[in-house]
């Protein structure tokens, strides 16, 4: 518990610079696509959570979970290009981070295909909130690059956390995960 409060308090220490959107990249595209999922922790957060659910998951809707959310992310992405940002869409994304956290602490709250409908519907404003900032000529590479990195991430969770050592501790990323996209709903007003 102690550590949960620990990094919990790290989060809300972290600056509104961490989210990582692109706004001030002169240069969007592929490269900046493709580190851009690792470098904010709410996409972070948001993206390990949709990895765990899928390795502590049963059943084979479980496992086409990160292609869903990954696909849904592009799928935002591309409505988002050219559109204004929305005042909505930062603090809809902390409230993803709390969700998805709560859902890696207790996956048995919902069923399946409710929990993976409800990450689906986060991975568009995820995806909207790139797609909105991404400077113009550089979407589709920028989107690919994100999507790109964003699967593989998802991916490479999902199978470390089907290893019984780490089912374990899901629990605690969950916990973590909620505290600070709760911190980060909390600044994003």
């Amino acid at each position: 518990m102690i550590r949960i409060l620990i990094l919990a308090g790290l989060a809300l220490l972290a600056p509104e610079t961490s989210y990582a959107h692109v706004t001030t990249s002169p240069m969007a595209g592929l490269s900046v696509g493709l580190i851009h999922p690792l470098l904010g922790l709410d996409h972070l957060l948001a993206i390990v959570s949709v990895g765990i659910l899928a390795g502590v998951g049963t059943g084979p809707s479980w496992k086409a979970f990160p292609v869903l959310f990954v696909f849904a992310l592009a799928a935002g992405a591309f409505m988002g290009l050219g559109s204004p940002e929305s005042n909505i869409i930062e603090p809809a994304i902390s409230a993803s981070v709390v969700v998805l956290g709560i859902a890696v602490m207790r996956p048995d709250l919902l069923r399946a295909f409710s929990l993976i409908g409800i990450a689906v519907c986060f991975a568009l404003v995820h995806g909207y909130a790139h797609g909105s900032e991404v400077p113009a000529g550089s979407g589709p590479a920028f989107i690919a690059g994100m999507a790109a990195t964003a699967l593989v991430l998802s991916l490479v969770v999902s199978w470390f956390f089907r290893l019984p050592a780490l089912r374990s501790s899901a629990w605690y990323f969950g916990a973590t995960s909620a505290l600070a996209g709760l911190a980060m709903l909390v600044t994003s007003f």
